[in-house]
């Protein structure tokens, strides 16, 4: 303590208010996002990368190499504490806060189209560094009661199998609890990401509460957003009603024909394929067009989630092809970071190893599914 505070007091006046701000990041951050939270009339923002610097020569910020080869910035955490004494000590910590939340809600509705297109993996890779302050950004919506904030940023990182749309789905609920969130234009998609968690946890009743409220708030906003089918309906197929699963399937595939998404329509297709039934013409028709949708997009996460099911739903009656389709599954899984996928994938492939007394192949699965 007595070290931090000889350095501190020798810096002047606007790198102590730097570093200060610097508290609120969670984790690592970029060039555009120290500009964001530090410059004001004190910090022109074209002198941020100055005082990052000058900062780094103090031994105080770390300066490290992102996943592209940019550079990025972290505190020690013994720093970033006594920093964030000090910045609540100055009565600059509401609007910083502020100031950080506001960047990182831009930064995600900035991501949401690259997450749904085919610069998904690239994104996803670069929003895997920020997954710690968009963190942070909503427990300030949460603390400070701004739905606005919390609703917007996780309705544009509500992606399905990517991490940073996990982590998301994890933070969906939360953001529908916020007083007032029912009215605001996204509580109806972010109501259903936080239904299709539920199910995802066998937590029936709360995807219950969740499909009936996201409906509730769209029939009361009169909006029609694609993603609000996909709760109710993996609701009704988890809990085995089949004939309401294919209702909201299908529900999905017409909005999402009629936005012209080609994530959203890949996605419904797959779905919608796999609450068929013993229409089994149908469903490969549906997952047929779900793979053609989402490679000409280039949409890893879609792809997978299509080549799997239909590899699933053709089963034994045609081992070369299954074989075909799992390799590209299993080889879009990888590229999207998709385990569940990469998992259920290798397990296939080992039981047609088996099958075809193909041992070293039948190894090699197991391997890659562990």
């Amino acid at each position: 303590r007595n070290t931090i505070d000889w350095s501190y007091d020798l810096l002047g006046p606007t790198e102590r208010a730097a570093l200060n701000r610097l508290s609120v990041f969670a984790g690592s951050y970029d060039l555009g996002a120290a500009e964001a939270v530090l410059a004001d009339s004190a910090l022109d923002p074209a002198d941020v990368a100055d005082m990052l610097s000058d900062l780094a020569d103090k031994s105080l910020v770390l300066v490290e190499q992102d996943a592209s080869g940019g550079s990025c910035y972290r505190l020690l955490d013994t720093i970033r504490q006594y920093a964030q004494e000090r910045l609540e000590d100055s009565g600059d910590a509401p609007a910083v806060r502020r100031r950080h939340a506001h960047h990182y809600v831009e930064r995600a509705e900035a991501a949401g189209p690259r997450l749904r297109s085919r610069d998904q993996i690239g994104c996803a890779e670069e929003l895997a560094r920020d997954t710690d302050n968009f963190r942070a950004a909503l427990d300030w919506a949460l603390e400070t009661a701004s739905p606005d904030h919390a609703l917007r940023m996780v309705a544009a990182l509500a992606v399905n199998g990517v991490s940073v749309g996990y982590a998301a789905m994890d933070w969906a609920e939360e953001a529908t609890r916020i007083p007032g969130a029912t009215t605001h234009h996204q509580f109806p998609a972010v109501a259903a990401w936080a239904a299709w968690g539920a199910v995802n946890r066998l937590d029936f009743e709360h995807a219950a509460a969740n499909v009936a409220s996201a409906e509730a708030a769209e029939d009361a906003l009169g909006t029609r957003d694609p993603a609000v089918c996909q709760g109710a309906a993996t609701l009704a197929l988890y809990q085995g009603e089949l004939d309401l699963a294919q209702h909201h399937a299908q529900e999905w595939v017409s909005r999402a024909r009629a936005t012209g998404d080609p994530y959203d329509l890949a996605n419904a297709l797959t779905l919608a394929a796999a609450v068929q039934g013993s229409d089994r013409a149908t469903g490969v028709s549906h997952l047929e067009e779900a793979i053609h949708v989402a490679r000409d997009a280039g949409i890893a996460s879609a792809l997978c989630y299509a080549l799997m099911t239909l590899a699933a739903v053709l089963g034994s009656e045609d081992d070369e092809r299954v074989v075909v389709l799992l390799d590209e599954a299993l080889d879009a899984a990888r590229q999207a970071g998709n385990r569940q996928v990469i998992s259920i994938g290798a397990v296939l492939l080992g039981w047609i190893a088996m099958r075809r007394a193909d041992w070293r192949r039948a190894v090699r699965a197991a391997i890659d599914g562990a």
